[in-house]
């Protein structure tokens, strides 16, 4: 699936939890859940060169977990208007924990991944894929 289908996804899912659970949700823990649906495992291209196959379900939890830190540590940040654009703004305090976010990150990349599933693989989801010889 292109990757504006993911986001569209992400958008579908959230817009209506934040519109009736406005109480329970805030900004950070959207823009990570959009985050984690719309790039999801696609965030590990770096690591290409691994035998492992991000897009399948269990590398994925354990790529989910430095994840998690990097996306939780960066909820203590804000983002403000100014007087050019827009600015970053420390809060000094994290908004969603580790454990949150890393729950955020796996369902948004398990909703990634069914939607892969769905669109590109003929229903066939993917659990644990290690290639062991390149061809």
């Amino acid at each position: 699936m292109p990757e504006i289908g993911h986001f569209i996804i992400a958008f579908g899912i959230m817009v209506p939890i934040l519109y009736f659970c406005k109480d329970k949700f805030n900004y950070k823990v959207a823009a990570i859940f959009i985050l984690a649906n719309w790039i999801g495992p696609d965030s590990a291209q770096p690591f290409g060169f691994l035998p492992v196959d991000f897009h399948y379900m269990i590398p994925y939890l354990i790529w989910a977990l430095p994840l998690a830190l990097f996306y939780s540590y960066f909820s203590r940040f804000s983002v403000k208007r100014s007087e050019r654009f827009v600015k970053f703004v420390d809060d000094g305090k994290r908004d969603v924990t580790w454990r949150n976010t890393y729950l955020l990150l796996v369902s948004g990349g398990l909703i990634h991944t069914a939607s892969d599933a769905i669109f590109r693989n003929n229903l066939k989801m993917k659990f644990l894929g290690i290639m062991l010889f390149r061809s």
